[in-house]
């Protein structure tokens, strides 16, 4: 009867443990730099806005390594910032941090970003609800309008590692902000006095071509 009872429970557990890595790895943007009020985000043209990529659930499973692929697109540019984007290299907040090889941030010349961490010691480490993958960091031009970040979901393209070193699927989750299955949108305008500046220029060259 015992053996059976454990047989059971054995049975249940790994029934349990291979749904929640079919579901693929649950990931939210994070920690977005300069905060937002509902989904507004102010700063300075030329100023850095950044975010990062949190894993949700917690797996139970080990990983290698990852990469995640995310496009931008807007109304005017926002650039890939590499150095505020790699600097998570050296924070131990984040998964990566220890990885002698570091992080690397690509901008692929079509709109779209890949951050991955270089995995080269060999060995696995937990995934853990919390734990930061990857942040991703871009100069502002300071065109104001809807900026949406969408990412890439295809395995090929933004996976994890297991412990086999086979790519596993991401899901992604951003909760607010144009919630649309893989991508979040957020609107940027200039802080008050840029404005202002903006504002008063345009008046002021509406001035001299009258005159």
């Amino acid at each position: 009867m015992k053996m059976m009872k454990r047989t059971t429970f054995a049975f249940i557990f790994i029934c349990v443990v291979v749904a929640v890595s079919a579901q693929g790895l649950l990931i939210v943007p994070s920690n977005i730099n300069p905060e937002p009020a509902d989904c507004n985000i102010i700063m300075s043209p030329g100023g850095i806005l950044s975010f990062d990529l949190m894993i949700s659930n917690p797996q139970g499973i080990s990983a290698q390594g990852f990469q995640a692929i995310i496009s931008v697109s807007g109304p005017g540019s926002l650039t890939g910032n590499e150095p505020s984007s790699i600097a998570v290299a050296n924070d131990t907040n984040y998964w990566i941090y220890g990885n002698s090889a570091g992080s690397t941030f690509i901008d692929n010349s079509d709109g779209s970003y890949t951050f991955g961490d270089n995995p080269d010691s060999g060995l696995a480490e937990l995934l853990l609800a919390g734990d930061i993958m990857a942040r991703y960091a871009f100069t502002w031009d300071g065109t104001i309008g809807d900026y949406t970040f969408t990412i890439d979901l295809d395995t090929s393209r933004s996976f994890y590692l297991d412990e086999f070193f086979s790519k596993q699927a991401f899901q992604f989750s951003p909760e607010e902000c144009g919630f649309e299955g893989n991508s979040f949108t957020l609107h940027i305008i200039p802080e008050p006095a840029t404005l202002l500046l903006i504002t008063f220029g345009g008046l002021f060259l509406v001035r001299v071509r009258k005159v």
